[in-house]
This record gives structure tokens, sequence and C-alpha cells, in this order.
């Protein structure tokens, strides 16, 4: 009996294979977040909140708009990795943004608009993140 094959996101479908996305290397300064969101609910994290100041409280109570955006275990991980500091602000990330979006397939208009910057520098960093990742190191 064959087995029919369909599209999922959460689960391994036997039928199909999708190719990994090679993500970049984040610095020591989104690490703590990639590491514990992954690289796809990091970049949504840091686009909604890179260069504001969170609370990161080690009990989550349901009432952060951070908490509703990556879910409250996401939110008291990042906590405990963070040291459930009072108040932290969250870097932007803008060269690792623009590699990673890139490493998604996104045009480079499409990553100078979500990040609110010119195409200009979109390649500027495009150039700085490839050498940075052809030396093994973390953008």
């Amino acid at each position: 009996m064959q087995q029919a094959c369909t599209l999922t996101v959460l689960k391994k479908d036997p039928c199909m294979s999708l190719p990994a996305i090679n993500y970049p290397k984040p610095s020591a300064q989104l690490a703590p977040y990639v590491e514990v969101l992954g690289p796809e609910l990091a970049i949504r994290f840091l686009l909604h909140f890179g260069g504001s100041r969170l609370y990161f409280p080690e009990r989550p109570n349901g009432k952060s708009i951070a908490e509703g955006v990556i879910g409250a275990d996401n939110f008291g991980r990042l906590a405990k990795v963070l040291g459930a500091r009072l108040t932290s602000r969250v870097p932007i990330g803008n060269r690792w943004l623009v590699a990673a979006l890139a490493a998604q397939g996104k045009s480079i208009g499409e990553i100078a608009r979500t990040v609110r910057a010119t195409d200009v520098s979109v390649q500027k960093w495009l150039r700085y993140a490839e050498g940075r990742m052809k030396e093994g190191k973390p953008i």
C-alpha cells in the first residue's frame, strides 16, 4: 500500500525532503536568542523586539507581548539563559538578520524592507557576512 504525500510543516514527511537552511553562526550577543528559540523564531523575535528593553521574569505570567510572540515556554527558557534580569535590551542584530533572511532565499529588496535599511546597506552586510562565513566566524 502506498502512502499519500502531503505537505507537512511540523511532522517529517517520508515523501518529501526539503533542503536544510544553512543559517549563519550568530554573534555572542545573539547566540542566546538563536539557541533557545531556533533561527526562524529568533528572526521573528528580533524583528519584533530588537532595540527595545524587555523584562524577563523567572516565571512568565502571560501578560507580555513578547511572551505572546514566542510562547510562555520559550520566554521562560530565554529568561533562564539571560539570567532573569530585571530588564534587558534586545540586540538589533541587523547583520545576522540580513544573512539569515538571505539564507531563507529572500531577495535584497525584501530584506531591505524587512530590516528597514537601504538595498546598499543590505548588500554591504551580505558581503561582510559572506567573508565571515567563509572564515567560520560568527556574524
